[in-house]
């Protein structure tokens, strides 16, 4: 039991860093990495203690490791093959104090906000070390979800305001609004069996993997912000934004996080980089 518990928690300690980090690349981390790059306890495992004292005595050093046996139906031939995984950056990810501090908070706070990081890392991790884009735009969609969902279910008019109302700046929301539009369009295609284009295009997973790391910072500003607590809380403060009865707080959290969310734009190929965050938007 206790193997399994540490095992999760290390688990969640890297979806939710992996959903949080905003230098993915400069870590060495891109999309279609494959599983066999996804940390986590595979294998065989020795009980080396016993196997060093049966070889007390002995004068030479040894060191241990073990060979796959692959044997053929003639029993002509036998293998054996080395292999390896990419290092996970886990230190120069938690490098970053506000990063690590939104990582603890995430794996010890049993609030709302941070339970709904647990379940979209859990998510965004499937997603990022899926090798098909089909798989991952999936479940960066549910992912998506988790972080600014409703228990009680939301159409898809609602989902996009939600994401919308993430950002701090009224002007660039219709940005954000169509930004949605076209992640959910594309997501519900190939939910319901269809293909899309857009799927293959260059940089449209990554892109994805952005706005779902955007929306999770922008959540973490909102608990600050408002003090949110419970789902309900989440909700009231989401009817509050659309109706104009509440905004975000000048110098809040939500206008500090900004920084750690680096400026974007839209390259001649039509490839979408690191969007801007709006309180960065020049005027």
């Amino acid at each position: 039991m206790a193997f399994k518990q540490a095992s999760r928690q290390f688990e969640m300690l890297v979806d939710i860093s992996l959903l949080l980090d905003t230098a993915r690349e400069e870590h060495g981390l891109n999309f279609s990495r494959g599983a066999w790059n996804r940390p986590g306890v595979r294998g065989l495992m020795l009980d080396r203690g016993a196997v060093e004292r049966s070889m007390n005595g002995k004068k030479s050093v040894v060191e241990l490791f073990s060979l796959p046996l692959i044997y053929d139906e003639l029993g002509r031939s036998g293998t054996h093959h080395w292999y390896s995984a990419d290092p996970m950056p886990l230190r120069a990810i938690l490098s970053d104090d506000r990063l690590r501090d939104a990582v603890l908070k995430s794996l010890i706070d049993p609030g709302s906000i941070y339970r709904r990081l647990r379940v979209a890392g859990k998510w965004f991790s499937e997603a990022f070390w899926a090798s098909n884009p089909d798989d991952a735009t999936l479940a960066l969609g549910v992912a998506l979800d988790a972080l600014i969902g409703s228990k009680n279910g939301l159409p898809g008019r609602a989902m996009k305001e939600r994401f919308a109302l993430l950002g701090d700046a009224p002007s660039a929301r219709s940005l954000r609004a169509k930004e949605y539009d076209e992640l959910y369009r594309v997501r519900s295609t190939v939910a319901h069996g269809g293909m899309s284009s857009k799927v293959e295009e260059e940089g449209f997973v990554k892109n994805f993997q952005r706005e779902v790391t955007w929306a999770a910072w922008r959540l973490i500003a909102m608990q600050a912000d408002f003090s949110i607590s419970s789902d309900a809380e989440l909700d009231g403060v989401f009817e509050s934004l659309r109706w104009g009865t509440k905004d975000w707080p000048i110098g809040g959290e939500g206008k500090k996080i900004n920084s750690i969310l680096q400026p974007v734009a839209k390259s001649d190929d039509g490839v979408t980089q690191q969007r801007a965050c709006e309180s960065e938007r020049p005027a």
